[in-house]
């Protein structure tokens, strides 16, 4: 079995196997046993040893994704193996079984009422990315680590873990039915407050061109510009009475602000999506 194999390589000490916190810290929290659960799984299917976490944080070397070298390898193992091999424990499911989850998901579909509708949201993705988390930090109102947690997902839907963000080809092609579910999580717990379909009906009622003229009004109205002047992401407010539209914020403010045009190339995908 999985649980097997981890345990006797990590008895054998290879540190491919187990988590810093483990080894720096000795840790015994759940997200370790997931982090050596994810690390086996990724040996048993591609046959290769995994970067090591010593190697990743402190020498900033990268995790490849197991489908780079099993090229069949489905998207929900593929994601489910870097989900539970996240460097920070606080990135990795919270559980055992959540990561189990992830694997061999149940089909159920949640109800979630806007301010203007009911629509369906599936906990898992067509390409397998776990919403739980996020879903947990928008309900208790974490504003920020719920924004950090949708770059997160959005990195690991767009495959680009490698890279750490994207690039407008990335964005033109985004899965549609990935943007849906972040947007009707942060509707629902927002109260209609807070969303990618809010700051695109903005930008829509800003006329909704593609200028660099129109992203710098639409950043003014969100709360992103003050005096002119784009703000950094440490100065945002996470707060429920933050500017209509304030949040999500960091796949925008942290790495996509890189040319112009790059918000509103985003809140076109979403009009693409229907959304």
């Amino acid at each position: 079995s999985i649980l097997t194999t981890s345990t006797s390589i990590d008895k054998a000490g290879n540190q491919g196997f187990a988590p810093y916190e483990q080894m720096g810290q000795g840790s015994r929290e759940p997200t370790v046993d997931v982090y050596s659960l994810a690390a086996s799984l990724y040996y048993v299917v591609t046959g290769t040893r995994p970067t090591t976490s010593f190697e990743r944080k402190l020498l900033n070397q990268q995790l490849v994704p197991p489908q780079k070298l099993i090229s069949q390898l489905s998207d929900r193992v593929n994601q489910a193996i870097l989900y539970g091999m996240a460097l920070e424990p606080g990135d990795r499911p919270s559980s055992v079984q959540k990561w189990l989850d992830l694997l061999a998901p149940q089909v159920q579909t949640n109800q979630i009422q806007t301010h203007q509708n009911t629509v369906a949201v599936q906990p898992l993705s067509e390409v397998g990315v776990y919403f739980s988390r996020l879903k947990e930090l928008l309900a208790a109102e974490n504003w920020k680590e719920a924004d950090q947690e949708t770059k997160n997902i959005i990195i690991r839907v767009a495959k680009q873990e490698e890279k750490g963000w994207l690039q407008s080809t990335d964005i033109e092609n985004f899965p549609c039915a990935e943007l849906q579910t972040l947007d009707q999580l942060w509707l629902k717990y927002s109260n209609g407050r807070f969303g990618f379909s809010v700051q695109k009906r903005i930008w829509q009622e800003m006329g909704g061109k593609v200028d660099l003229e129109t992203e710098s009004k639409l950043g003014d109205c969100l709360g992103w510009r003050k005096k002119g002047i784009w703000l950094s992401y440490s100065n945002l407010d996470f707060s429920q009475e933050a500017p209509l539209g304030h949040l999500p914020a960091s796949p925008f403010l942290v790495w996509w602000r890189v040319s112009v045009g790059v918000v509103i190339l985003f809140l076109s995908r979403t009009t693409a999506c229907g959304i």
